[in-house]
């Protein structure tokens, strides 16, 4: 085996994450409050591929946890028991999937945010901007929703709209499954993943 060879699979040895099922990582205060633990970033799903987690199918989380005089250690571990987690004051919530077998590029939905905050919202998106860039290869995120001008629009679409973010959303068009209105419009939108504008949160 040649020199190169060698280096080249130091370095793809050193990309490759373990396949599994969540991740979690604790992220900065969101706020001054003293919480029962920290604020946490937590994705549950398929985290797999072969370069990184660039195969990812997942549900991903910023859970803000509760105050600290709300709950004793004793009380949130009997909370956790009885519900599978932590009690948390609100969290942010989003679900990335595969986008037509292209391992860099990467499919953004079901966007929520558990607190009407502009700068948490632009915080969480840049963390999951973030973590997929860096930790599953993600150059492109694409994503589609709808607007229905006499009802409602989709969370996701409210969600970028109105955290001012810097996605490109291309023309709609009207959604032919809806043929008693003709309000009932479809879109798309993208970002280029840039990384002299993300942080590297994960290491």
């Amino acid at each position: 085996m040649s020199m190169d060879e060698e280096d080249y699979i130091e370095v793809k040895i050193k990309m490759n994450r373990r396949a599994c099922k969540e991740f979690r990582q604790n992220m900065e205060p969101i706020d001054d409050i003293p919480r029962i633990v920290p604020t946490e970033f937590y994705v549950d799903g398929d985290l797999s591929g072969d370069i990184n987690w660039n195969n990812i199918n997942a549900n991903i989380y910023l859970r803000v946890h509760a105050p600290k005089e709300l709950y004793s250690p004793e009380s949130a571990q009997k909370y956790k028991r009885k519900y599978g987690c932590l009690p948390f004051d609100f969290q942010f919530e989003a679900q990335v999937s595969p986008f037509t077998n292209n391992c860099g590029v990467k499919a953004l939905h079901h966007l929520r945010a558990g607190k009407n905050d502009v700068n948490l919202k632009k915080k969480f998106l840049e963390y999951v901007e973030s973590f997929l860039y860096y930790c599953c290869n993600c150059g492109i995120i694409v994503g589609s929703d709808y607007i229905q001008r006499e009802y409602d629009t989709g969370a996701t679409y409210r969600y970028l709209r109105d955290s001012g973010t810097d996605y490109v959303f291309t023309p709609e068009v009207w959604n032919p499954n809806y043929t008693e209105t003709l309000n009932h419009n479809i879109f798309l939108f993208y970002k280029y993943l840039d990384a002299t504008k993300l942080p590297n949160y994960w290491g």
